[in-house]
């Protein structure tokens, strides 16, 4: 089958976020069992992709403009709606896979060219849609969590199937140290200002604050500026070598603030059996499971202390909150070969004109084999429509 993953943000190594890295991942897994993968993301001109993309723009036909540094064809565009046809023609897609942004104004063009569409809920930020999903009436639906999907039916009445973030957990697992409280990306939309808190009311226990490529300099600076008086905190450099990350620490904090649609850097934490203090916001406790603590991040401070000074010096139970994050990892929930299989089904039933909650979901003659490093996970584990 041949996959379009198409969005109207930038794609790897242009932009690092969620929503790339688990299209990436994806599109790897998709591949490794057959499939084949192409992706449309805008442009960004000012680096040395862009600026090679640009010559290239300029000395050959629009259609021949892609790179393929990440293992599969990207074609990046200045306007991706705009040349959504262009590209149509040239990959010749089965299925295209609507990820953020401009949601709704691609899904309608993929339509119009005959495309069958899934449209891939990462957020709820719904009035960023500028639109509303259930006037695509050909359109199927998918949800990257539980939380995701709630919200989803709620608020339009979508049925969608459920297909948690993708991870190649070999990316991220490595062996802690065990010697810091880390938080990735801590602005205050993100809990940044609860962390802060919590290093001041836990001046024994060292802090690593890990700034996200996103982050503005004045959010750096200003951050720089407050932990000049908090000796127990450091601020490191944004790095894409998330093993580092994670090999220095021994509590990962994620006290967001937003109602995350799952929380990424949780799951990559448990793959290497590190707990998690997040936040009760959105489907971080549905990321979180066993595998730690969820408190309400704009409640008071002490419960959030004595949840951290327990997990850092309580040895027995560290170690069974350890154990919970690195088992809760291998749920079948997060096993690939069945979230590419979940993903198979929905684009067949999409390309077969059928609703989702009205297809058999039972194993079909012609699906790819599972990854035989991985266990067999029934269909009737995940409930594939919510």
């Amino acid at each position: 089958m041949k996959f379009l993953f198409v969005s109207g943000l930038k794609h790897l190594p242009q932009a690092f976020g969620g929503v790339q890295s688990n299209a990436h991942e994806m599109a790897l897994e998709l591949q490794r069992r057959g499939h084949d993968v192409c992706v449309a993301a805008a442009l960004e001109p000012h680096d040395r992709l862009g600026v090679a993309t640009r010559l290239k723009n300029r000395l050959l036909p629009s259609r021949a403009v892609f790179d393929k540094s990440l293992g599969y064809p990207v074609f990046r565009r200045w306007e991706v709606r705009e040349a959504l046809s262009n590209i149509v023609q040239t990959t010749r897609p089965d299925i295209a896979v609507l990820q953020p942004s401009e949601h709704l104004a691609l899904a309608h063009e993929l339509i119009r060219l005959g495309i069958p569409t899934l449209v891939y809920f990462h957020d709820v930020l719904f009035d960023e849609l500028e639109g509303d999903p259930r006037e695509l009436k050909e359109a199927h639906f998918l949800a990257n969590s539980e939380f995701t999907a709630r919200r989803c039916r709620e608020e339009f009445g979508l049925s969608t199937t459920v297909i948690n973030p993708i991870f190649q957990a070999e990316r991220y697992r490595t062996k802690p140290r065990w010697r810091s409280v880390t938080m990735i990306n801590p602005i205050p939309v993100k809990g940044g200002e609860v962390a802060l808190r919590l290093a001041a009311a836990c001046p024994d226990i060292p802090f690593r604050l890990v700034p996200s490529w996103r982050m503005s300099p004045d959010q750096r600076d200003s951050i720089s500026t407050r932990i000049k008086s908090l000796p127990n905190v450091t601020l490191a450099r944004p790095t894409m070598n998330t093993r580092r990350i994670y090999a220095e620490a021994k509590v990962l904090l994620a006290p967001s603030i937003l109602g995350e649609a799952w929380g990424r850097v949780v799951s990559e934490a448990h793959f290497s059996g590190i707990p998690v203090l997040a936040s009760n916001r959105g489907g971080l406790p549905e990321a979180v499971g066993p595998g730690g603590v969820v408190l309400d991040p704009e409640g008071p401070l002490e419960p959030w202390i004595e949840a951290l000074r327990r997990m850092w010096t309580d040895d027995a139970y560290f170690a069974d909150l350890s154990a919970a994050a690195r088992a809760y990892s291998k749920r079948p929930q997060m096993n690939p070969a069945a979230q590419v299989e979940l993903m198979v089904r929905a684009a067949r039933a999409a390309i077969a004109g059928q609703p989702a909650a009205a297809r058999e979901l039972g194993a079909s003659p012609d699906a790819p084999s599972p990854d035989p490093d991985l266990p067999a996970v029934p269909s009737a584990v995940y409930g594939f429509t919510r």
